[in-house]
């Protein structure tokens, strides 16, 4: 290795010491930096052989945390991950493998029982519901089925 793809790996491992980073949001930290782009994909290719770095497992890991600390839908997920460049076919099969459809059902009742407390909800503000879960990238039919399911758990059906 040249003496500038060291200074680019050097720096490539302090940061992935710190926290996990997709292959994307490396390259473009090391470009910030004013690394070449032939050190850079040297440094990048370098740390994929090694499994420093994994978009697959990155996925995994972020499905996982945001199925418990901040709840979404399928569609929200890919955009997300997406955005941090992850390949669509590495979104896609972890999204297969963690986010059936019926964990994306419960994940949505879960937020409408946090959001939305008793009887709290009602005929005024179903839409304001049914819009909550659909820009958390929730499917529609999946947002409806939710809100039918919660209302039939707490008994507020009678009210409609």
């Amino acid at each position: 290795m040249e003496k500038d793809q060291q200074a680019a790996l050097k720096y490539a491992l302090r940061i992935l010491g710190l926290r996990p980073y997709t292959a994307e949001n490396l390259k473009m930290k090391l470009q910030k930096k004013g690394f070449a782009m032939e050190d850079i994909n040297c440094v990048i290719d370098y740390c994929k052989e090694r499994k420093y770095i994994d978009d697959l497992d990155y996925a995994r890991r972020w499905i996982c945390n945001s199925k418990e600390l901040r709840p979404m839908g399928r569609k929200r997920v890919f955009q997300e991950l997406k955005m941090k460049g992850i390949d669509v076919e590495l979104i896609e099969t972890g999204i297969n493998e963690l986010l059936s459809l019926e964990d994306e059902e419960e994940l949505a009742l879960k937020l409408l029982h946090k959001k939305f407390k008793d009887c709290d909800l009602n005929r005024q503000n179903m839409p304001k519901a049914y819009s909550f879960l659909v820009r958390r990238g929730f499917s529609y039919a999946t947002a409806r089925k939710a809100l039918d399911t919660f209302f039939g758990r707490i008994g507020c059906l009678s009210h409609f």
